[in-house]
């Protein structure tokens, strides 16, 4: 069962977050045969991508995942509330899928001063 986590961003700022997972048993999952996948959808049965979050690991046995997004990226989104997921793919077969983190993703506006 994959962790849920709402996430806010400001539309034209950087955001980054670190996400722990863990395993059955409660220790550091593995990412080492895994590749990592995220996006950002308008619903559940869109196709569309809001936003592409590229997460990345770190050291891939302390079981961190990363979203390290730069205002370049986020400038010019549309205030609006998405939903994501982070799943991680097997990197021999490419067709086992894990589903680690998801939740809404909002996408507030910025005053620029």
């Amino acid at each position: 069962m994959a962790t849920t986590y709402d996430i806010t961003l400001a539309a034209g700022t950087d955001f980054y977050h670190r996400f722990s997972v863990t395993g059955s048993g409660g220790n550091a999952f593995d990412l080492s045969n895994y590749l990592v996948s995220g996006v950002v959808r308008p619903t559940y049965g869109s196709t569309g991508t809001i936003l592409d979050l590229s997460p990345a690991t770190g050291s891939p046995t302390s079981g961190h995942i990363d979203i390290d997004l730069k205002g370049t990226k986020t400038t010019g989104l549309a205030s609006t509330q998405g939903i994501y997921d982070i799943q991680v793919i097997d990197k021999a077969t490419h067709n086992s899928r894990i589903k680690m983190v998801e939740g809404y993703f909002n996408i507030d506006p910025t005053i620029r001063f």
